[in-house]
């Protein structure tokens, strides 16, 4: 059941429906103070069952503009072809594409959105919780850090081996599940084209450090500058 006193979008329906699909989503919470929330299929598609993630993004038109704005955004669209991608290999590692809609909005100004659009991405929920916040507390002891960062390069590599270079590297994207050892990775606005060699030299000893560090699992050095500090993040 939806969360009444903690809406995504309070203008938004409680049950939105895929008509190309032949299936609606019930919104039950949200996950983040804006856009991610977790959903449950009303009607099922090929037997699956449970709690699906579903992004929500809304665009209005600039000012003064005649011209109505269309989606998807840049960034939803690049999750769009990465997950696509995902389910077609079946990467147990990170979220499959369920479905996906984008609902243009008049132009009046009854409309919330006045000449924008809303798009619904529905995605797989994957195990576990992200570790931003508990990696680095007392939760975890340095074997079991460790063990945690073994588990984050296997699925890392899986995910390069499609081609796929993740951007937004966080903490806050990397979920584990401490009872059955698994670890994903989800988030995928921002990400480049790589080679298949990219995967395998995840798993290099220097490569290994550097991405620990990249992604917040390792500690590393004090930038010299801001622009290091900057380089490091926006690679």
């Amino acid at each position: 059941m939806r969360d009444a006193d903690n809406r995504v979008l309070p203008f938004l329906a409680s049950t939105i429906d895929f008509p190309d699909h032949g299936t609606a989503f019930e919104l039950c919470k949200p996950l983040t103070n804006y856009r991610v929330s977790s959903a449950e299929q009303q009607q099922h598609l090929d037997d699956e069952a449970g709690e699906f993630i579903v992004k929500i993004k809304v665009q209005v038109a600039a000012p003064n503009s005649d011209t109505p704005a269309t989606g998807p955004s840049t960034t939803t669209a690049a999750e769009l072809a990465a997950l696509q991608r995902f389910t077609h290999a079946r990467n147990p590692h990170v979220p499959h594409l369920v479905c996906y809609r984008s609902i243009q909005q008049p132009g009046d100004t009854a409309s919330p959105l006045p000449g924008g659009f809303i798009t619904f991405t529905v995605m797989t929920k994957l195990p576990g919780d992200a570790l931003v916040g508990r990696f680095w507390s007392p939760t975890y002891t340095l074997e079991q850090r460790q063990d945690i960062s073994q588990h984050f390069l296997q699925a890392l590599q899986s995910v390069r081996a499609l081609a796929i270079e993740p951007k937004d590297c966080a903490l806050r994207n990397v979920l584990w599940a401490a009872d059955i050892k698994y670890c994903g990775i989800i988030d995928f606005e921002l990400w480049q084209e790589c080679s298949a060699s990219d995967a395998t030299a995840v798993l290099d000893d220097g490569q290994k450090e550097l991405q620990l560090q990249q992604w917040g699992l390792a500690r590393r050095p004090v930038s010299k500058d801001w622009w290091q500090e900057w380089s490091l993040h926006m690679r």
